[in-house]
C-alpha cells in the first residue's frame, strides 16, 4: 500500500460520488468500508486496485508487479489529483452559492483508468436512461474486456459494426463507437 497526497481541501468519498462512475463497472465502492476498486489494465494484464481514504489524500494498493509509480499515476489519474483547484477555491472563497464545495471537499471528478474509458462511457451514457448506460458497460466487459477489466480500443476495433451492436446492445451510438475505437488503436 503507497500513499498518494491530495492538496486540500479533499474529500475522497465526495470524489468517488462525484457522479456515477463509481456505480459503472469494473469499478466497485464499498462506502461503509471506504473502499474503490477497479480492474484496469496493467502491465500487459490486468489488475485490481484498490484505494481508501487517509490523512494525506489516498492509500492505493496494486499486485506486486505493478509498480509504486505506476499506482501513484493511476490513483492521480482517477481521483483529478494533478487538477489545480487554487482558481476554483478562491472562486468558492468569495461565493456564497459555491462555499459549501470548497468545504466539503469538492472540486474533482472521480475518472476511469483512462481516457478512452471515460470517453467511451460518456458516450454510452447519451439519451438513455442510467440502467441502459449500465447494461452496455457490463455488455462490453463481459464480452471484449478480459478479466474483468474494461475492453481496450484494439477490442472493440476489430469488431464489425453490427456484431458489435447485438453484442453490447448500444444503437445508434455503434458507428461512433467503432470510428472512436479505430482512431484511438491506430493512434
Amino acid at each position: 500500500m503507497i500513499a498518494v497526497a491530495a492538496a486540500a481541501p479533499f474529500s475522497f468519498d465526495t470524489v468517488v460520488r462525484s457522479h456515477g462512475w463509481y456505480d459503472l463497472p469494473p469499478f466497485r465502492y464499498d462506502a461503509d468500508a471506504g473502499e474503490l476498486q477497479v480492474r484496469a489494465r496493467a502491465s500487459g494484464g490486468t489488475a485490481e486496485l484498490r484505494f481508501r481514504p487517509n490523512a494525506a489524500g489516498v492509500s492505493a494498493r496494486g499486485p506486486g508487479a505493478l509498480s509504486p509509480s505506476d499506482l501513484r499515476a493511476a490513483a492521480s489519474r482517477i481521483f483529478s489529483l494533478s487538477v489545480d483547484l487554487r482558481r476554483f477555491l478562491a472562486l468558492a472563497a468569495e461565493d456564497p452559492d459555491l462555499s459549501w464545495a470548497a468545504a466539503r471537499g469538492a472540486g474533482r471528478f472521480l475518472r476511469a483508468p483512462s481516457l478512452w474509458e471515460d470517453a467511451v462511457k460518456m458516450l454510452l451514457t447519451t439519451n438513455c436512461s442510467w440502467a441502459a448506460t449500465r447494461g452496455m458497460v457490463v455488455r462490453a466487459i463481459d464480452r471484449f474486456g478480459g478479466e474483468g477489466a474494461f475492453p481496450d480500443p484494439e477490442a472493440i476495433a476489430r469488431r464489425r459494426e453490427a456484431p458489435l451492436n447485438a453484442a453490447i446492445r448500444s444503437g445508434y451510438r455503434t458507428g461512433a463507437l467503432l470510428a472512436f475505437a479505430r482512431g484511438v488503436a491506430s493512434g
